[in-house]
């Protein structure tokens, strides 16, 4: 039996190579230590075991230890919520285990000494060759802070199409402002004859109604309906303009936006805090969105209120608020951008990528950009995708140098990748090293911010349109409702078997009830007869203000004959005209009627002509 034994060379080789792996590990444990100690980031590092052996300065202040406390004392889990603990520990475990499994980014809930709960982005890498990794936690609270209440300032801009009237649409963006931003004394002033009136107001300018501001002297307010644009008083007792509401008034900061109709000035919404500088810029921004979306709430009330003398004109009008509402479109707003840039910055290529789910989707480019150049992307992936995910703008000389770039060409060098809210992704590229500088970044994030305004309203405005199936004087059903409940009616009579009933009501002489008592009597006797309708039919009943006067009950099933239903609604009609004092005089209806059903060689379009000839030709009986 021989025996090798190690040579001098050989046990020399292992001692060499067993120096070299310790050496690398040193270099890779100080390369690690160095990141998180300079970084603006709270970092740690983790060992396998979940302890913190090291922690920054920025980790110091986010959790509230001091690092006598943190490294070698406590574990990372100390520091998150339970509701999402467990998945971070399996996380820890994979990351070790199978390499490339667990995420590198996430959401989660960080939990300081104080017990206070912070929404933070999680960024994990390991430190090659061990066991341990370097975790850097971004406080993103302000971020989700913001990003819920943009989704609650669409939430209330859906309601405000809803609202029945002016009273209404008031209270709830006063309502809204106080929801979302905090923001409780608050009021709205309209232009009136003499100067501009607290029409409606919370807390201390709730006392204030009524009061009337004359638009010759000088107030935030006045200067803010005057000129027509936003105005900021961070501190009010350094402001000259600022007129306290009532003598004991602790006011600090004010803010007023100007309220528009059809780009004419119609009055101001006046908040007040008793903090200092307590608007900041993306409340303000927010809350002038939500502003604009009341200027298209009231453009639409104003615009129906001179509908009423004949269906001809109420057709017409509607097909104008249609145009007028139909403002750019995003695809509009993207080549726009894409224009302006190719004007003022030295590049060649630039492309908007739109944020649809986890993918980024090419939506405008320059005309100089191949179609090879622009290719979907996933979130979190080159340069585009880590800056939607981030929600920072990324920049630099050479995108070609950067490891986790993913060029699609070999001539792109200098870039800048910028944010458009959680909308979009806007790139800048050139074919030159070098090509931009901080003040070409700070253009074109200029740019993406107003673009994310412009969106948004654009967004708000389409939004609200397609939601616009309500009368805003009444807050029965419109016409353009009607259209879609006939058709599916139609479609199910036809399918199932059954029969419809269509009743065409018209308020008599109407006319001469504006023509004695005002239009402003006549609305509010339209409104009264809408509520005597709507409460008369059933809940399956479809109630609809047909025109000016007219209105149509459309009654998908019925078991009564329809001249009962007929003599329900005239008796209620006579109930009204006994108990109200409104006008001095009857009201009467006249109503058409007919009776749709699947075995008529007819549409339902012909059936509700027919209503509608019916009850003309009562009308001159």
């Amino acid at each position: 039996m021989t025996v090798l034994k190690e040579t001098g060379n050989e046990k020399y080789m292992k001692s060499d190579k067993g120096k070299a792996r310790t050496q690398s590990l040193q270099q890779a444990e100080l390369k690690y230590s160095t990141v998180f100690e300079n970084t603006g980031t709270a970092t740690i590092i983790i060992e396998n075991d979940t302890t913190i052996s090291s922690a920054n300065k920025e980790f110091e202040n986010l959790s509230g230890y001091n690092k006598s406390e943190i490294e070698g004392e406590k574990s990372w889990t100390e520091f998150f919520a339970e509701g999402k603990l467990a998945m971070m520990k399996n996380y820890h475990r994979s990351r070790r285990e199978e390499p490339g499994k667990a995420p590198s980014r996430y959401e989660s809930r960080f939990v300081d000494r104080y017990d206070n709960v912070k929404e933070v982005l999680v960024s994990i890498d390991m430190i090659p060759e061990t066991k341990k990794s370097v975790v850097s936690i971004s406080d993103i609270s302000k971020q989700k802070k913001t990003e819920r209440r943009l989704k609650a300032v669409e939430r209330i801009s859906r309601e405000l199409v809803l609202a029945k009237d002016k009273e209404e649409l008031y209270r709830l963006i006063l309502d809204g402002i106080v929801g979302v931003f905090g923001f409780d004394n608050t009021s709205i002033l309209e232009r009136k004859k003499g100067g501009l009136q607290i029409v409606i107001g919370r807390e201390g300018q709730a006392e204030a109604r009524g009061r009337l501001l004359s638009l010759d002297q000088s107030s935030v307010t006045v200067e803010a309906f005057n000129e027509n644009r936003p105005i900021y008083v961070p501190d009010v007792e350094e402001d000259r303009r600022y007129i306290p509401v009532t003598p004991d008034s602790e006011t600090k900061s004010e803010f007023a936006v100007p309220i528009s109709v059809e780009g004419k000035a119609h009055g101001v919404l006046n908040i007040e805090d008793d903090s200092l500088d307590a608007f900041s810029v993306r409340d303000r921004e927010m809350i002038n969105i939500l502003t604009s979306e009341v200027d298209v709430a009231l453009r639409g009330l104003e615009r129906m209120k001179r509908l009423k003398e004949s269906r001809r004109k109420m057709r017409g009008l509607h097909k104008a608020v249609d145009r007028t509402q139909t403002c750019e479109t995003e695809e509009e707003l993207f080549e726009t951008a894409v224009e302006t840039l190719q004007e003022i910055l030295d590049y060649k290529l630039c492309s908007i990528d739109r944020i649809e789910g986890d993918q980024l989707v090419p939506r405008a480019t320059s005309a100089e950009m191949n179609p090879g150049d622009t290719i979907t992307g996933q979130l979190g992936e080159g340069v585009g995708g880590k800056t939607a995910e981030r929600g920072e703008t990324i920049w630099g000389d050479d995108v070609q140098s950067r490891d986790d770039a993913r060029p699609t060409n070999d001539n792109f060098h200098g870039f800048i990748s910028v944010p458009i809210g959680d909308l979009a992704v806007m790139q800048v590229v050139s074919t030159k090293v070098g090509a931009f500088n901080e003040g070409d970044v700070e253009l074109v994030e200029i740019l993406a911010d107003h673009l994310l305004g412009e969106l948004n309203r654009v967004g708000l405005e389409k939004e609200l349109k397609d939601q616009a199936i309500r009368d805003p004087l009444t807050g029965l059903y419109n016409r353009r409702f009607l259209e879609k409940v006939l058709q599916k009616e139609e479609e199910r009579v036809k399918r199932y078997g059954g029969a419809v009933a269509l009743l065409m009501v018209d308020l008599d002489d109407f006319k001469r009830i504006n023509d004695s008592y005002s239009h402003l009597i006549g609305d509010r006797v339209l409104r009264k007869i809408s509520d005597v309708l709507s409460e008369t039919v059933r809940e399956a009943d479809t109630l609809v203000r047909y025109g000016g006067d007219e209105f149509l009950i459309f009654l998908p099933e019925f078991e009564d004959r329809v001249e009962n239903i007929v003599a329900r609604i005239e008796e209620e009609v006579k109930r009204w005209n006994r108990r109200s004092d409104l006008i001095d005089e009857e009201l009467s209806l006249t109503v058409g009627t007919t009776v749709w059903d699947s075995e008529e060689n007819r549409d339902i379009e012909e059936a509700l002509k027919e209503a509608d000839n019916l009850m003309y030709e009562r009308k001159e009986e």
